[in-house]
């Protein structure tokens, strides 16, 4: 049993190094902002909210477009193909969310959940062309 638990932590600090050996410090940069500045909003709204000086309970329907920002993230900061197509379907997710929870042109989930599936296919689209496109340069 101890060993397992042992063997867990190694694979996690392997993961850990294999991460770090293919970003950049400016990657892990951003990354850390990105995580840290969500931490601190989320945080300070929430605080607030419990101390009665803000009111956010419809504000919360708003919360996935964190996905947005992460995506955002994603696209632009050192981009692969499969980052940049990934980017982009988490920008697609928080919207969709987003819409889906303060009923935006009539949307809900149950009327648009077809959309997931299209925002995947395209995802896998776009990864392959920008691949393919990757490839020939």
């Amino acid at each position: 049993m101890h060993h397992t638990h042992h063997s867990r932590h190694d694979m996690a600090n392997e993961c850990k190094k294999q991460w770090a050996e293919h970003h950049t410090p400016a990657q892990r940069m951003i990354k850390h902002l990105t995580v840290g500045l969500f931490l601190l909003g989320f945080g300070a709204i929430a605080f607030l909210n419990q101390q009665g000086v803000l009111h956010v309970t419809e504000l919360w329907h708003y919360a996935p477009l964190i996905m947005v920002v992460f995506g955002l993230a994603k696209m632009f900061v050192a981009p692969t193909p499969s980052r940049f197509a990934r980017g982009v379907f988490l920008v697609f997710l928080g919207l969709w969310v987003t819409a889906s929870l303060v009923g935006f042109a009539g949307l809900t989930f149950a009327n648009s959940w077809p959309l997931v599936l299209i925002a995947v296919g395209i995802r896998m689209l776009l990864e392959a062309v920008l691949r393919f496109a990757a490839k020939k340069e």
